[in-house]
């Protein structure tokens, strides 16, 4: 098995979908939301572990730790 390593950081950001795409300027309201971890080193992570490697993923999480179980859940060994 491929064994790797990412170093690299993660955020949280939440996603949602337009029912339109606004004219410079306008205001849509979004539908729908969902957040989840994203950021270079996490996409990269998990892109890394769904080729079936096992991802070792090397960053800092923010106080609430929140990112850590969508993480893990992917697969990954967070350090």
């Amino acid at each position: 098995m491929l064994r790797l390593a990412v170093i690299g950081h993660v955020e949280w950001v939440t996603f949602a979908r337009a029912p339109f795409v606004p004219k410079p300027g306008e205001i849509v309201h979004l539908e729908d939301p969902y957040s989840q971890p994203a950021g270079g080193g996490a996409i990269t992570a998990v892109a890394l572990a769904r080729t079936g490697a096992e991802v070792t993923f090397y960053t800092s999480f923010g106080s609430d730790g929140r990112a850590r179980g969508p993480l893990e859940r992917h697969g990954l060994r967070l350090q």
